[in-house]
């Protein structure tokens, strides 16, 4: 498994979380008329800004793996992050951090959106998308913490990225067609992703090479 590839399969896996979270907001966006292809490029720019916001977010934790790398081997650090992987995807198992809360906030973010998106443009998605990557997101964290053990910052920026578009299928798909997974459904794939983050970290302790190949 390369390091990018596992970050394509936690985007992939934390759509399920996505959907949970994100969903009431990413339904709030306006439809702009009745041509689909407008309607797509619409919600394809705003994920697009979603996945820019990521980067930006890989390039801040690249930094910082970088300092750390100055202190520790690169495999340590990857260690560090498997740790803290762990620890975070566990998180999103507990029922105090089930996604119940968060997905009311969005709920409510929605409601407040949804009467002030009455023009349309590519440019208002973009931002939309930009900003929605800021709202916060136990699997989003966890990707993070994974691209601090990259081998440099522009490979931390580049992880995010490709988590970001991991996520885009998706999300996509639900901003087109609607919320139309049952509830049961939607409660397994919010576990997916944690599930596969806890055995993403515990490789990058066991095997950080796996993962991660320039981790000696």
């Amino acid at each position: 498994m390369t390091f990018a590839l596992s970050a394509f399969v936690m985007g992939l896996f934390a759509s399920g979380h996505c959907l949970g979270m994100c969903g009431p907001l990413v339904l709030a966006l306006p439809q702009g008329d009745d041509r689909l292809g407008r309607a797509v490029f619409y919600r394809l720019i705003y994920n697009i800004g979603r996945v820019f916001t990521y980067a930006g977010l890989g390039l801040i934790a690249g930094l910082l793996g970088a300092i750390l790398v100055i202190e520790v081997a690169q495999g340590q650090v990857a260690r560090i992050a498997g740790g803290a992987l762990i620890l975070v995807a566990a998180l999103q198992l507990l029922p105090r951090f089930q996604i119940r809360g968060m997905s009311h906030f969005y709920s409510s973010l929605s409601r407040y959106v949804s009467p002030r998106l009455k023009s349309t443009g590519a440019g208002k998605f973009f931002i939309l998308g930009s900003l929605n990557g800021f709202l916060p997101c136990g699997m989003v964290a966890a990707a993070l913490v994974v691209s601090v053990a990259s081998e440099t910052p522009a490979d931390s920026v580049l992880y995010m990225a490709i988590y970001g578009l991991g996520t885009l299928p998706m999300m996509l798909t639900a901003s087109l067609m609607g919320f139309y997974l049952a509830a049961r459904t939607r409660r397994v794939l919010s576990v997916v992703g944690p599930v596969y983050g806890i055995l993403l970290g515990i490789l990058l302790i066991v095997r950080p090479e796996l993962v991660a190949p320039h981790c000696r």
